[in-house]
């Protein structure tokens, strides 16, 4: 999953779509509290690929202080 926010601070909740036999059914994916992201048009973006072990300075935007 990925989420992008230019310009503005966003909380969402992620919903996962389930069904086993006939059954079938939306979960919440939260601990009570939203996921936020942050637009960064004016500052460093820092990603965590999967099986990564840390975060790291997204090289995508290189010319970014930070």
């Amino acid at each position: 999953m990925e989420r992008f926010a230019r310009a503005h601070n966003v909380s969402w909740y992620p919903e996962l779509t389930r069904s086993s036999g006939d059954r079938r059914g939306i979960v919440r994916v939260d601990d009570g509290k939203p996921f936020r992201t942050g637009g960064n048009t004016v500052r460093p973006a820092y990603t965590c690929p999967l099986g990564a072990s840390e975060w790291g300075r997204d090289e995508g935007n290189p010319d970014l202080p930070g």
